[in-house]
């Protein structure tokens, strides 16, 4: 599995295959806390055919102080591509309420089958 696509965004969507990403950003300035902040998380994925089949995926998201404050996780199915493709891409499209009430570096994690796969930071100011 190879990560094409894996950011924080101001909005994301799957248009039929066709993923729109509006606005990516790290940083979040805000006058007072606590806020909810309207987010985007735009997750790109391609799978080789022999990886074809029933996946889990989560995200974790952490406070600065490593508090879990999302835990999103579900199934995937991959189909094996269709000829004469030799892989096949999922595209996810996520948008959150995500309530910040400190100030500091937020993390999300995005794990494939129990494994880690790669990170995102986000700094709020």
């Amino acid at each position: 599995m190879e990560i094409e696509i894996f950011t924080l965004c101001d909005y994301a969507a799957d248009n039929g295959g066709k993923l729109t990403v509006v606005g990516t950003f790290d940083n979040i300035t805000t006058p007072s806390l606590p806020v909810v902040q309207q987010l985007g998380i735009a997750i790109r994925l391609r799978f080789a055919a022999k990886q074809a089949g029933n996946h889990k995926i989560e995200l974790k998201i952490t406070d600065p102080a490593k508090v879990s404050i999302a835990n999103m996780n579900g199934n995937i199915n991959v189909p094996s591509p269709a000829e004469p493709m030799t892989y096949t891409s999922i595209n996810m499209a996520l948008n959150l309420g995500l309530e910040i009430k400190t100030k500091g570096v937020y993390k999300i994690e995005l794990h494939l089958d129990d494994e880690f796969q790669s990170g995102l930071s986000f700094l709020v100011r």
